[in-house]
């Protein structure tokens, strides 16, 4: 006896995602989303923050703080150029934005004075003994670029002042140049 199977429209039709597929993307939302407000969270910390207190600071004319807040500032430069050169490996390291908030909290913190701590035993010692070829080179190439510059301006505002001082009559319409362009 042959068995035959009857195929019927029902049996093709598409079915939606499977119920682990469902629980991956809801997963994978989550971990977005959490990514991006600790993200958010420790930019704003070193960020604004760091802006704002160095805003009172000035403002407040306090030197100390001020001196502070700019160690703090020279780190988190350099934390953010290196976090920039590494963002592919740090990506993948679990809670890396939560680790990082609390590391901003230890540099910024009156108490820790973390910021301090890295500036004066890493950072500062590393750029006394680069500043003189930083230097050096900084001039050479300034003197190099600066002739270039300096004609890239003055073109630049030899047209500002020649369109100033068009008439509005002899300026080109610009939906004229858009309708001679789509011609």
């Amino acid at each position: 006896m042959s068995s035959t199977y009857v195929y019927y429209e029902d049996d093709f039709e598409p079915k939606g995602p499977s119920l682990f597929r469902r629980i991956l993307d809801l997963f994978m939302f989550v971990v977005a989303v959490h990514a991006f407000v600790t993200q958010f969270v420790a930019l704003s910390i070193s960020c604004l923050w760091v802006s704002y207190l160095i805003y009172k600071a000035l403002k407040a004319n306090d030197k100390e703080k001020q001196v502070d807040l700019l160690t703090a500032s020279i780190v988190f430069n350099l934390i953010y150029f290196f976090e920039f050169l590494t963002w592919w490996i740090l990506r993948f390291i679990p809670f890396y934005y939560e680790l990082k908030i609390l590391m901003v909290i230890w540099l910024l913190h009156p108490k820790t004075r973390g910021a301090s701590l890295i500036y004066n035993n890493f950072i500062a010692p590393t750029f006394d003994g680069v500043s003189k070829r930083v230097d050096y080179s900084s001039a050479k190439m300034n003197k190099l670029i600066s002739p270039y510059l300096e004609s890239a301006v003055t073109a630049i505002q030899d047209k500002y002042e020649e369109a100033k001082n068009t008439p509005a009559e002899a300026k080109p319409d610009p939906n004229a140049l858009i309708e001679k362009a789509d011609a």
